[in-house]
């Protein structure tokens, strides 16, 4: 599989197409389609093919543009060369790879972010890929604050959460995120940019993003 992209985004696959010989060989009266969940109707808006590629026989360039009509998030899509011809001869149909709109990566559900107009939906304010999950509780301290709390974190190096980002998940500010810009690997404070709306209650849980 290509991938798992944002909606909106530009696909784009290389294939190789050569005779029987082995040796690459122009790809002529080529058509690529692509189907969406396993179902029969082509999408054909937004495909650009390009054959001999930087005039090299045989490399050829599929891009799809995701924001024509049929491309959705949540779904998936097969690259299907339909029809062609291969040094003279007609080729029968081709995979060529597949590849999904947002549905695989786990995303925050947020409701607030850091420099965001909080009537913005998360696609408009930021898109967070969960490449790494961790998660975590906030602790009793007195110094506990809206921009730096205590935390049962496990991790003893000095800043090793900077530039991720946390995201409460209980309590009455579940939902708001805010980016990591400190952490004290002994005292397991953590402390985010902006702060929060208000101080998180002990107990409070967290999930770490991106790091």
């Amino acid at each position: 599989m290509l991938g798992d992209f944002v909606d909106g985004a530009t696909v784009r696959k290389f294939f190789h197409t050569s005779e029987l010989t082995g040796e690459g060989s122009a790809l002529s009266s080529g058509a690529i389609r692509v189907y969406k969940d396993g179902g029969t109707t082509e999408l054909s808006a937004g495909i650009t093919l390009t054959a001999d590629f930087d005039g090299r026989t045989g490399l050829n360039l599929v891009e799809i543009d995701t924001t024509q009509t049929g491309y959705d998030a949540g779904s998936d899509y097969a690259i299907i060369l339909t029809v062609g011809t291969v040094g003279g001869v007609s080729v029968a149909p081709k995979w060529i790879d597949e590849f999904s709109i947002e549905n695989r990566n786990v995303k925050a559900n947020v409701t607030q972010i850091e420099g965001a107009d909080p009537t913005d939906t998360i696609r408009d304010a930021v898109r967070l890929v969960a490449f790494a999950l961790t998660t975590g509780t906030v602790t009793t301290d007195g110094g506990n604050s809206a921009t730096s709390f205590e935390t049962d974190l496990s991790q003893t190096a000095d800043n090793y959460w900077t530039d991720a980002f946390l995201l409460l998940t209980s309590g009455v500010m579940a939902g708001q995120v805010k980016r990591v810009t400190a952490y004290n690997g002994t005292t397991k404070i953590i402390t985010v940019s902006g702060g929060f709306t208000g101080t998180p209650a002990d107990g409070v849980t967290f999930t770490i993003i991106n790091r």
